[in-house]
């Protein structure tokens, strides 16, 4: 890993090194930036604060991933552990991917066994996303879905992403052919083929308009 920044502290056998002052770190077509990053590499695990991005490639897995995809995470704060293959973002976190967006207070991103791309997102507290659906026949454009809620648990091998009211209701509108509100305690969103189910609560749609 190459790292560049104004400071740099560490104890006398270099296990802990603490970066400061706009930090930049490399490991292939991986990058991290924030005011200060914290290597520990005894335990094999980070700590980045303010002002924290991070852009990954991701190897290809599900209906709308792309094998020269990046995914973009910014955040106020991350940590790192490299035995959970899990990285935490807290504070305004904001995820931009091929399928869309998500905007939560938490994230955790679980990486890919293979070391490639991640298997899961977890985000959790005042969560919002919005996805591309799936294009109806002869249009061009895609229809977006939209949703709001207290998680959402995404796995893009499965094109699947789960959206929890724990508190409020959880609400997705969709667009194109299924345009719709649908609100509960659990929705469950398919990107492959634009089903959505709903557990604790109701699907509505559009009335249909009046021929002429």
């Amino acid at each position: 890993v190459l790292f560049i920044s104004s400071e740099l502290f560490g104890d006398q056998r270099g296990n802990r090194l603490t970066f400061r002052g706009n930090v930049r770190a490399w490991q292939g077509e991986q990058n991290l930036s924030a005011q200060e990053v914290i290597v520990d590499q005894t335990s094999r695990s980070l700590s980045a604060r303010e002002r924290v991005t991070t852009r990954f490639p991701r190897d290809r897995d599900g209906q709308g991933a792309a094998s020269d995809e990046f995914v973009q995470i910014t955040a106020a704060e991350l940590d790192y552990v490299e035995a959970e293959r899990q990285a935490t973002y807290r504070e305004t976190v904001r995820v931009v991917l091929a399928e869309g967006w998500i905007e939560s207070a938490r994230l955790v991103v679980t990486q890919s066994a293979t070391g490639g791309g991640f298997e899961r997102l977890l985000a959790e507290r005042d969560v919002q996303f919005e996805f591309l659906g799936v294009a109806d026949d002869g249009d061009e454009d895609q229809p977006r879905t939209v949703g709001t809620g207290d998680r959402l648990d995404y796995l893009p091998a499965q094109d699947t992403l789960w959206l929890y009211g724990d508190e409020k209701r959880a609400e997705i509108q969709r667009g194109g052919d299924q345009a719709g509100t649908s609100r509960g305690k659990v929705l469950t969103y398919r990107l492959d083929d634009g089903t959505l189910s709903v557990e604790g609560g109701s699907i509505s749609t559009p009335s249909p308009e009046p021929p002429g």
